[in-house]
């Protein structure tokens, strides 16, 4: 979006809803929000799905070790990059506010909108955190086998990425959300992230 000077377009209805949101976030430890709704076709959002049965659907998709030490490396590299993107959002919802005497009208709308858009393109990457971790786990880490087992073992709720990878965590006994989470601020781990991404579009446009 192209800007003329100071000026930025006006904010829709949307956008001061986003801001709304975001910036009503509390100061403490960094907090995981629900996922976004996938719509990508493989797995979406599907809270009532109990731990028993994700159990059962793990026993019965037989995973090897192998298949399990990437679900859990998955797990801990997406905590890590919302974890991340938290910390990203705190620091721009607690920016401080232009210095100075009485700002214009137009100058407190120009800085207002320039956060609502920063904010913005914080919960599209977060979004996009949750898609490049389900084409992952569904197009690289599981057979196409597996994928179907899971989804007829859970039917009729259709599995979000989060329960899938919370459920063979919880198996293995791995650390908490909140613990890797406790990590980020000490190593975000940017790099793998990057490498992640160029893994999950080889993995995308490879397959058949």
């Amino acid at each position: 979006m192209e800007q003329s000077g100071a000026c930025v377009q006006p904010l829709q209805q949307s956008d001061w809803d986003l801001f709304n949101l975001l910036y009503s976030t509390s100061d403490g430890d960094i907090q995981l929000p629900p996922a976004s709704e996938s719509g990508d076709g493989n797995f979406g959002s599907g809270t009532d799905v109990t731990s028993q049965q994700s159990y059962a659907a793990q026993e019965q998709a037989d995973l090897s070790e192998q298949q399990v030490e990437d679900l859990l490396y998955l797990r801990r590299l997406y905590i890590h990059r919302r974890g991340a993107l938290s910390l990203k959002q705190k620091a721009l919802v607690s920016k401080p506010y232009p210095s100075g005497s009485t700002l214009h009208p137009q100058q407190e709308l120009d800085h207002v909108a320039e956060l609502a858009a920063a904010l913005k393109e914080v919960a599209l990457q977060d979004c996009k955190a949750y898609h490049l971790v389900s084409h992952a786990m569904c197009q690289g880490v599981l057979s196409a086998k597996q994928v179907g087992i899971w989804q007829l073992h859970l039917y009729p709720y259709i599995p979000s990425v989060e329960a899938v990878i919370d459920a063979v965590a919880a198996e293995q006994g791995a650390a908490s959300k909140q613990d890797i989470a406790s990590e980020v601020t000490a190593n975000s781990m940017t790099k793998e992230w990057e490498a992640f991404e160029k893994y999950v579009h080889y993995v995308v446009a490879n397959d058949p």
